[in-house]
């Protein structure tokens, strides 16, 4: 299973509704957390990312 996968199913089992767990609402999540595909959740890590207009 793919990290994306794996970060659906994470958004799903926490109960959002189907459009929160959707590829893009994972990609988030697995940015968030500074995940990437060969990275173990134990590395996970909880940032804070702002937008700000250019």
């Amino acid at each position: 299973m793919s990290k994306l996968e794996e970060a659906q199913d994470i958004l799903k089992s926490l109960g959002l509704p189907t459009a929160q767990y959707n590829e893009m609402a994972a990609l988030t999540f697995l940015a968030i957390c500074n995940i990437k595909e060969n990275d173990k959740w134990s590395k996970a890590t909880r940032q804070s990312l702002g937008i700000s207009k250019a």
